[in-house]
């Protein structure tokens, strides 16, 4: 048990942000932030609305949100005890922007991506989770979407994938990347 709680001390900037439950603030915000390069949560709770809003896909309601947040004394109090008891609330290395230099052999690099069905390492053979297969991705340079779209470069398809995503894929003219494929233009990216 003492393992487990030293070990969970190491959540990082963006899992932190998820943890706190902002109001309106999702996965999505919390990566956002990271990738805008904020490197620590104080930097985070010293950002105005105004700033928050400058960065992609941060609307103006959720930059208020996150604003008013961390402008409460008990939010910033309970930060300033998390921080005391050994807490990394700073960046990690898997959520920094990715480096343009490392992607830029990358098929994925600057390439809008939805990814989709089940995943196994191509190495281990161990299934991955998809949340850790897109942070994968992004370090390759790819920006992940939830759905398919006319702005969909390529739908990264796991196995057992559902008919509906395909279907959308195949209407829009979408490239469906089967994962072996996958996994080959990650690792020259560098990034398996």
């Amino acid at each position: 048990m003492v393992d487990s709680i030293q070990g969970s001390k190491g959540l990082g900037l963006r899992r932190a942000l998820i943890g706190l439950a902002i109001p309106m603030a999702s996965d999505g915000v919390a990566k956002r932030l990271c990738l805008a390069g904020y490197e620590t949560i104080e930097q985070v709770m010293d950002a105005s609305a105004e700033e928050l809003v400058e960065i992609r896909d941060i609307g103006p309601k959720v930059a208020e949100s996150v604003a008013e947040f961390f402008a409460r004394d008990e939010v910033r109090d309970e930060i300033a005890d998390l921080r005391s008891q050994g807490v990394v609330l700073d960046v990690l290395d898997e959520d920094r922007p990715v480096d343009v230099a490392a992607a830029a052999d990358s098929p994925l690099k600057g390439a809008t991506v939805v990814v989709t069905g089940a995943f196994t390492h191509a190495l281990t053979g161990a299934k991955i989770s998809r949340p850790d297969l897109t942070r994968l991705v992004e370090q390759a340079g790819a920006s992940a979407a939830s759905s398919v779209s006319a702005n969909t470069d390529y739908l990264l398809a796991g196995a057992n994938v559902g008919a509906a995503k395909t279907d959308k894929a195949e209407e829009l003219g979408v490239q469906v990347v089967a994962q072996d494929q996958l996994w080959a233009w990650l690792r020259e990216a560098g990034v398996s």
